[in-house]
């Protein structure tokens, strides 16, 4: 070389250490993917053997993504690096490889692996998710008949909350299924009454008051219907009313499906107040309706002063007050008037 006068270029040279010296690196590299993909593989490959060592009356049904997923974490935790995409078929195919027990089957785009023992197990086990589904949809028609039959023959909301009333206006369907789904069937082996229950009579009547003809009347809210007035809803939206005089929280718990709407609850009061105002007329005095007759009682009489100083009438006000006390005891307990 030194006779043929050759001569080294310092930029050829310095490519081909740098050329050199990746060319080990990918091999390094390489090396470590490889590893930590078996590594992967063999963890996951564990996980399956085990679910199936392990499991009792349960059929373990494995997701291929879901593996993609686990194995894609797993390289990249063993490598510390963020690794290629992960094939899902090469990688399908090395489990099936290591685990031969193992079937692929393909429903809609998702790959589930199952040990070939357990076919049998899930078709059985759909089998009987479709007879619970009758049994389900069997009983919801029955409580749904008697539900929309006590709703036709229903009355509107009377003005008087009545135990009696509400128990034998909700179908006695609703309450059994009701009391069962609360207190199982204990309550039936212990004889217990279930409508006694104040948590299954108010849950009746919720359902009651939010069961409609049809599903796009429950969706849209849009038809009223008195006869399906149940008493809970209504006592909620009263006491609502006389605590807050909020007309949004009225409707937001009508929306709810919890309380009567706030149109609604206005005409309750209207029409509560034309009767009171009836029976002043007809008694022919101002007295409160929660009075009884036949029973003694005392008075109280003393006078009301608003800003007496006031030299306008408009800004003064001066009237009488009478309190009425009614003394009962065992032997008078009134009557009604």
């Amino acid at each position: 070389m030194i006779a043929q006068e050759a001569k080294y270029h310092l930029n050829c040279l310095t490519s081909f250490y740098y050329k050199a010296e990746s060319l080990q690196k990918e091999i390094k590299t390489d090396s470590k993917l490889s590893q930590a993909n078996g590594i992967a593989l063999a963890e996951i490959v564990s996980l399956i053997e085990e679910a199936h060592s392990v499991s009792d009356n349960s059929v373990p049904v494995f997701k291929l993504s879901d593996l993609v997923k686990m194995y894609s974490a797993r390289v990249n935790h063993n490598e510390q690096a963020l690794s290629p995409q992960i094939n899902s078929t090469h990688l399908k195919e090395r489990i099936l490889a290591r685990v031969p027990y193992l079937e692929a089957h393909r429903q809609g785009k998702e790959i589930f692996l199952v040990h070939k023992k357990d076919i049998g197990n899930i078709i059985k086990g759909s089998s009987s998710y479709d007879d619970e589904g009758m049994y389900l949809t069997n009983a919801a028609k029955i409580v749904r008949r008697d539900i929309l039959k006590a709703q036709s023959t229903g009355t509107p909301f009377q003005g008087e909350f009545s135990r009696q009333q509400a128990k034998s206006s909700i179908p006695q369907t609703l309450v059994s299924l009701i009391g069962l789904i609360l207190g199982g069937v204990s309550c039936i082996k212990e004889d217990i009454d279930p409508v006694e229950s104040d948590k299954v009579k108010n849950l009746s009547e919720l359902i009651m008051f939010n069961v409609s003809e049809s599903k796009n009347a429950l969706l849209k809210n849009a038809s009223y219907v008195k006869t399906r007035e149940t008493q809970l809803p209504v006592y909620i939206g009263l006491l609502i009313h006389a605590e807050t005089r909020k007309k949004s929280i009225i409707d937001k718990f009508h929306a709810l499906g919890i309380s009567i709407s706030y149109k609604r609850l206005m005409e309750i009061s209207t029409n509560i107040g034309n009767y009171v105002s009836d029976c002043y007329e007809s008694e022919g005095v101002v007295c409160p309706l929660n009075m009884k007759k036949r029973v003694f009682t005392t008075a109280a009489v003393d006078n009301i002063d608003h800003n007496p100083s006031s030299v306008t009438a408009k800004g003064s006000f001066h009237g009488t007050g009478i309190s009425l006390f009614q003394h009962f005891d065992e032997d008078s307990i009134g009557e009604d008037r």
